[in-house]
């Protein structure tokens, strides 16, 4: 999980600094690059796609490879379908 440098104003006038790392994708097969509430990376924040934010940046490039080389031979090792996390962002309708 690695800082962004991306700070949000939230409705309360808050800062929210956002951090980057990897979550599992949405059917679980796999993991994917995305944004979060927090430096932990554990409440994932839906208002930003890490794609349009952070394409063309060296953070960017880093959790790519990181994504696609370090995280392949260990994939099946991670229980993608037993995480959870928290989507900020979303209005609850």
């Amino acid at each position: 999980c690695r800082d962004t440098g991306i700070v949000e104003v939230n409705a309360n006038g808050d800062e929210l600094g956002l951090s980057a790392g990897l979550m599992c994708n949405s059917d679980g097969s796999g993991v994917e690059m995305a944004i979060f509430a927090d430096e932990d990376c554990s409440l994932y924040y839906s208002n930003h796609a890490f794609k349009s934010d952070l394409e063309g940046t060296f953070l960017y490039a880093l959790l790519n490879e990181t994504a696609t080389s370090i995280m392949k031979p260990y994939i099946s090792a991670i229980d993608c379908m037993a995480c959870e996390y928290v989507a900020l962002g979303q209005d609850d309708d």
